[in-house]
């Protein structure tokens, strides 16, 4: 979501963001941005894993874990919420306090998306 190119982004928030002020928060953030090209697979962040850390049918609180080039890596909690028989992302809100984003020192995840090594 964060490289969705200037083509695509509002029809990916269309179908991808849950409808609220968040959303519409995220929208006009998004819109003074430009992304014209992919990201340089050389400098942009890998997705290490996940963990499911709270879960109910209406929503469920997600880990996702995040390495760098420079081998730092951080945790972002993303809020998914069930709408219209799929899953949707709920954008932060602008104005809670708790950071979405956190430095850690290891990816501890329950499912992890690289090859054992």
């Amino acid at each position: 979501m964060s490289v969705t190119g200037d083509d695509h982004w509002a029809g990916m928030a269309a179908v991808e963001l849950a409808a609220g002020k968040d959303k519409d928060s995220w929208a006009t953030s998004r819109a003074v941005l430009s992304i014209r090209t992919p990201a340089d697979p050389a400098t942009a962040p890998r997705i290490r894993g996940y963990t499911i850390a709270d879960y109910t049918w209406e929503r469920a609180r997600v880990l996702i874990y995040t390495s760098f080039p420079d081998s730092s890596m951080a945790v972002n909690t993303a809020i998914v919420t069930w709408v219209a028989q799929d899953c949707r992302l709920l954008p932060p809100d602008p104005s809670d306090a708790a950071p979405a984003v956190k430095a850690v020192g290891a990816v501890d995840t329950v499912v992890k998306r690289e090859a054992p090594k």
